[in-house]
């Protein structure tokens, strides 16, 4: 199946073995894959180490160790070197494939469907019948055996406790180097002990095969041991156990015992006999076991006593974590999609609680399928998250009869065969790649694949209940989280489980970790943390690991609990040390007397590498690690037996390394003294610098804990200039703090405070950055503190921090000679006399560079940009008033990326003035600063022009291009742009209420929660006071208004009271929806009634966007509210609204207008009428595209006609509610809809 050369790592700068796939079938790269994934993360000397797996297009291949040496036969019997093999290269027929045959091997793995297996078939002589045998070379060197075969058991016996079945033990995978270390290579055929599904292949090389295995009968840890019986038979006698053709060979397997060694070579020690003939005996279950072969061969106690394992019998605690992931799946069987991120420190048994959860899932629901998966650090394939889900997928599905197969088929199978080939194992997937002809647009492949994966996932999952499970999410890539995203993505999602794991503190690290956990704390999405067990279930635990291993440890239970702290990996690696180490008894348990006692066994090396990273306590680069511990030689010979020990793990990027669990790195680090710790940061920093790495914040780090303060604040500064150049400007900000820290009398600090405050206002920590900004302009020269000041209001402003920001322009104003208006109505009578001004000079302009321009006059624009932005969706009049200067200014300077600037926000002013002539003048507006966008050629400039068709479009009522252009807009503001926090919160801002309108409620309820998340931890009060009130519906659709409320309540408090803003408008409008959605019609009304002239005083009602929307929102509390002796007042102020809704000839407000006037109709008893005009509402808005008030028509309509059509329509709205996840939709529709069913004043 593969071929191995030797190469050279550039990366790891070392020669190393490269296994190709030789045939690109499915079945060859799933077997491939598994080979790898089988040991990546296991470190024995016994086993082979593997590095890297990686697929390029059509060729797959991973790197190992490269091992020169001799085959185990070869080693314990030198003087047949060179001598013909004793066993023979055998080739079974498999059906239409070759066997590949390496050059080094003495016998053939075969592989061949069982199915179709005959006996007669393989008549022929397995191997020579000459009197070669007779004659065997019976000179052994016994004391090279015993060594070996003691390597080779230890090497076999730790796959099996990694749960994995060799299945292909033979001489030619068993090499031995030139200083006698033996090495098992050859892991193709690799299966775990308790597969999920048994293959039909029978695999594995016939003369080593166990009598089991050979009768396709199960086969266990007892057929790998007969198989190294097999080695030690040929070891000892220079033949094979059994001679003839394969029938016969296979025949007398099972049916008698091979002549004893001693019978064929008299000098065969008595003990190595008696060993070889148990381990070759027919009846498996009569072998020796694992722990009785490494006892039988002298190896240590410790070295032979397996790690203490918890099965689901064993497991204690975590009984509410547990719970939490039935009740997880328990909703995917209500048709719900759900996903649980699983996570905590290393350690704590996050992989162990979910494989728990997995088995009694399986016991307890027995047609449940389970895919799993897990992220290999060291994996360059693409979608590595769900390459292994998909790989359990595709033996799923192969081991389905054909017509079962073939129901669950997505439509564009052949796509996902594309991305996916290991898919083709599936016959109905395979037959379908010639039928189709395949695209050659990639991208729109990758979307079919992705689309077709989803769709197999909904027809399996409405069949039976499905289970995903992803372990180490850490190492994801972003094209695994993208596909996530789209397989999971409402509507109509696949009602399935995805529990994923991942490592707590790689949070920090990956940043999609922490994107992924601001949206759980929904239904659908959980976080479930995994942190220390609780002492009385440490104990418990401890207790039952003891007793599982039939060993008294009553003594050592309460320090092992004490020692471990509550984590599950550190009590099992002291139990351990409890059960097999004779000084436990006498000098009690410790984590660091554990670890100085298992440091002893090191070789000579792996101990300084070991402090090395133990005093670093981050993932350091190999060759770093390597040179700072001064060790030299294979690096194998440290990193091999420490993996193994379980002291270090692979960690950070690429072949980084780093201990394997904090506590165990404090222990080592304690006992050292400071100035071994100080000596080995020196070596660690000059081993960087020396190596030329850009690692700054390592160099940092060891700097400061050698005690180089200056240097660390020269690596701090440098640190954080990286980050800021990488975009992740929260640890920038991190750095630029701990470069003032450690020289606060630097010369250039005002540049690293600038620095700072730039960082937090590019991770959108507005009050923050204002901070910083205000106290470096008091020691920095006049023009700079203007500068600094003007910078400061204008994250205030745009963060929400009104009176603060205000309170700073205003200075900054007088400075240059601005004054901001008193009031609503000078700020109108300005803005009319700029609104003039533009007119009369028109746009034109002559274009400057920025270099000819005075500094002061540039500044004066920006200050004008500043105070139109933070004001503009504030205070909309003075916004505007200030966007007009602004322009004028702009336009004067002839600065073109500041026309530009000024031109899109022009764009939206004009769009949200309205009128008749609106459409013509937005159009005309937008065709300019696209063009003056394109001239700037600045990301900025480009993202705003997108911006500002997206509001633009918003503002005219066009939702879907609103979503569109916005949505555009933020991807090249956040991944080009810095600096741009209020922009980027203004595109989600009408993004997300573009799709309320939309009705994608599921989508806006998703997103919400992880913007105020984000908005509330940056301190962008502008952004969550926006998100808790305007997108407030979020909450009522959950079913869910005391939150709705409280949401309201919290944003307000923290808004400035004086005035009335856009905000407080947003919050009116959010909690009059609260009562009618709760049936507190009359509460609703007078809270409206009673703002309703503050709210004409401030001038808001000039937009004519927010105009209608008021004036709907008061016609739909009047239809609610119209009982009693008001009735008709109410009834007549809503027909009164409905018509100056009409009189807007905006498309979009017509059927506002018309459902108002259904429900006037009906409330007047005339139920003709009010059909007719539902039904047109109906029409309109989904020519509109309004679904959600499409929706509620449809509701409407069929509640009024009643019978079969009746039914249907009301039938498709609970449908298309339940999808949306409305919880309440006769709520919900009272919101939308009000005055169809006779009004009731609610009780109090």
């Amino acid at each position: 199946m593969g071929v191995v050369y030797e190469a050279h790592d550039r990366k790891m700068d070392k020669v190393v073995a490269l296994k190709t796939l030789t045939r690109a079938e499915a079945a060859h790269i799933y077997r491939f894959k598994r080979e790898f994934r089988s040991l990546a993360d296991v470190s024995h000397p016994n086993l082979v180490t593997l590095y890297e797996l990686m697929s390029d297009g059509d060729d797959w291949f991973f790197t190992m160790e490269l091992v020169k040496g001799v085959t185990f036969i070869n080693y314990v019997r030198p003087d047949t070197m060179g001598s013909p093999a004793t066993d023979v290269d055998n080739t079974l027929p498999v059906p239409r494939e070759h066997s590949i045959k390496s050059a080094e091997s003495e016998a053939d793995t075969e592989i061949f469907d069982s199915s179709s297996f005959s006996f007669t078939e393989m008549e022929r002589p397995l191997e020579p019948d000459d009197e070669a045998f007779a004659a065997a070379n019976y000179l052994l060197d016994e004391a090279r055996l015993r060594s070996a075969l003691r390597q080779l058991a230890e090497g076999v016996n730790r796959l099996h406790e990694m749960g994995k079945l060799h299945r292909d033990i033979k001489p030619s995978n068993v090499l031995v180097t030139d200083d006698g270390r033996v090495v098992i290579l050859d892991f193709g055929l690799v299966e775990d002990i308790n597969p999920e599904l048994h293959e039909t292949l029978l695999a594995g090389t016939p003369d080593y095969m166990s009598p089991e295995q050979g009768a396709q009968t199960a086969i266990s840890k007892a057929s790998d041991w007969y198989s190294v019986g097999v080695i030690l038979y040929q070891a000892l006698t220079g033949r094979l156990p059994f001679r003839g053709k394969f029938f016969e060979v296979m025949l007398r397997k099972q049916t008698r015992d091979p002549i004893q060694p001693r019978e064929i070579n008299p000098q065969v020690p008595r003990d190595l006999n008696d060993f070889c003939m148990r381990l070759l005996r027919r009846d498996a279950d009569t072998r020796p076991a694992g722990r009785e072969i490494m006892r039988a061969l002298g190896v240590p106690r410790s070295s032979a006593t397996a790690l203490p394992s918890i099965s689901a019998g064993s497991f204690i605690g975590r009984e509410r974590q547990i719970a939490e992931l039935h009740d997880a799946f328990r909703a995917t069987r209500e048709g719900q999609t759900v996903v649980v991120y699983v996570h905590g420190i290393s350690g704590m048994g996050k992989s162990t609680l979910v494989r728990i959860f997995l088995e009694q899932l399986k016991e307890k629901t027995r047609n449940a399928i389970i895919l799993q998966g897990r992220c290999y650090e060291r994996e360059s394939v693409p979608y590595k998250a769900l390459d292994g889900v998909v790989d359990s997928l595709s033996k799923h599905l192969a081991s389905l009869r054909r017509a079962k197969a073939e129901s669950l088929m997505p439509r564009n199978r052949a796509a996902l065969a594309r991305v996916f080939p290991v898919m083709l194992q599936v016959d109905s997937i395979f037959d379908a790649r010639s039928a189709q002809p395949e695209t050659i647009d990639l991208f729109t492949l990758r979307r079919q694949a992705f689309d077709a994966l989803r769709e197999l996932l909904v027809n399996i999952a409405s069949r039976q209940p499905l289970v995903l499970y992803i372990d180490d999410l850490q190492w994801a890539d972003a094209d695994s989280t993208f596909l996530l995203e789209e397989l999971l993505r409402p509507p109509d999602a696949p009602p399935l489980l995805l529990v994923a794991g991942f490592r707590t503190e790689d949070i920090e690290e990956k940043p999609f970790l922490k994107q992924l956990l601001l949206q759980a704390g929904s239904e659908n999405c959980r976080e479930l943390f995994i942190g220390p067990l609780a002492g009385g279930e440490a104990r418990e635990l401890t207790r039952s690991l003891f007793a599982a291993a039939d060993v008294s440890g009553e003594p050592f239970i309460d320090s092992i609990v004490h020692e471990a702290a509550g984590s599950p990996f550190l009590l099992e690696q002291l139990t351990h040390y409890g059960m097999v180490n004779e000084r436990a008894a006498t000098a009690g348990i410790s984590l660091t007397t554990m670890l100085e006692e298992r440091m002893k066994q090191l070789p000579t090396g792996a101990r300084q590498l070991l402090n090395v990273l133990a005093v670093a306590r981050r993932p350091v680069d190999e060759a770093v690690a390597l040179n700072a511990s001064g060790v030299s030689g294979d690096p194998l010979q440290f990193l091999t037996p420490l993996r193994a020990a379980q002291f270090i793990r692979s960690g950070g990027k690429q072949y980084g390394v780093e201990v394997y669990h904090d506590r165990i790195g404090e222990a080592i680090g304690s006992l050292l003294d400071d100035g071994e710790r100080r000596q080995i940061h020196r070596r660690l920093a000059q081993t960087i610098e020396a190596r030329g790495l850009d690692d700054p914040e390592s160099l940092y780090e060891d700097y400061l804990g050698a005690g180089e303060t200056d240097r660390a604040a020269v690596h701090a500064e440098a640190a954080a200039r990286k980050a800021a150049s990488a975009l992740a400007f929260d640890r920038a900000a991190l750095y630029f703090r701990r470069a003032i820290e450690l020289k606060p009398e630097a010369p250039n600090l005002v540049e690293l405070k600038i620095g700072l405050g730039d960082a937090l206002a590019n991770a959108g920590r507005p009050a923050e950055a204002a901070r910083e900004f205000l106290d470096t302009a008091k020691t920095t020269s006049a023009r700079r503190a203007l500068e600094l000041r003007q910078r400061a209001g204008a994250q205030l402003l745009m963060g929400g921090h009104i009176e603060e920001g205000l309170e700073v322009f205003r200075v900054v104003m007088e400075t240059v000679g601005f004054r901001l208006a008193k009031g609503p109505k000078r700020a109108l009578l300005s803005l009319a006399l700029r609104r003039l001004l533009i007119k009369l000079r028109g746009l034109s302009f002559t274009e400057r560079p920025a270099a000819t321009i005075s500094e002061s006059d540039l500044l004066r624009i920006d200050i004008c940009w500043a105070v139109a932005a933070g004001l503009g969706v504030v205070d909309l009049i003075r916004g505007a008033d200030f966007q007009s200067l602004h322009l004028l200014l702009a336009l004067r300077a002839g600065e073109i990326s500041r026309i530009a600037r000024a031109m899109a926000f022009e764009v939206s002013q004009a769009a949200a003035r309205g009128g008749g002539a609106a459409h013509e003048r937005v159009a005309e507006l937008l065709e300019k600063t696209e063009t003056l966008a394109a001239r700037a050629g600045n990301p900025h400039a480009k993202g705003l022009a997108i911006w500002a068709r997206g509001l633009s479009s918003y503002l005219m009522g066009h939702w879907k291009e609103a979503a569109e252009y916005c949505e555009r807009a933020a991807e090249v503001l956040r991944d080009q742009c810095t600096g741009v926090t209020w922009e980027l919160t203004i595109a989600n801002r009408f993004m997300l209420t573009s799709l309320l309108y939309l009705g994608e409620m599921v989508e806006v309820s998703r997103r919400v929660p992880q913007l105020l998340s984000a908005a509330l931890e940056h301190g962008n009060l502008f952004a969550a006071t926006d998100l808790r009130t305007r997108l407030n519906a979020i909450w009522l659709a959950g079913d869910d208004p005391d939150r709705a409320r409280d949401e309201v309540i919290a944003a307000m408090t923290t808004w400035p009271r004086k005035g009335f803003h856009l905000q407080h408008y947003s919050s009116l409008v959010a909690l009059a929806q609260i009562e009618l959605y709760t049936g507190d019609y009359e509460v609703a009304w007078k809270h409206i009634e009673a703002q309703w002239r503050p709210l004409e005083k401030s001038m808001l009602l000039r937009i004519q966007g927010l105009r209608i929307d008021a004036m709907q929102l008061r016609a739909r509390l009047a239809l609610a509210s119209a009982f009693g002796k008001e009735r008709e007042r109410r009834l007549k102020m809503a027909e009164g609204l409905a018509d100056k809704i009409e009189h807007e000839k905006m498309g979009y407000a017509n059927p506002l207008a018309t459902l108002i006037r259904a429900g006037l109709a009906k409330q007047q008893g005339d139920v003709a009428h009010a059909l007719t005009l539902t039904e047109k509402a109906l029409k309109d808005f989904e020519a509109a595209d309004m679904r959600l008030y499409a929706v509620a028509a449809r509701r409407r309509l069929g509640e009024m006609l009643g019978g079969d059509r009746g039914r249907q329509l009301v039938a498709q709205t609970e449908e298309w509610m339940t999808k949306q996840e409305i919880k309440n939709p006769a709520r919900m529709l009272n919101l939308l809809a009000p005055g169809f069913s006779a009004p009731q004043e609610k009780s109090l």
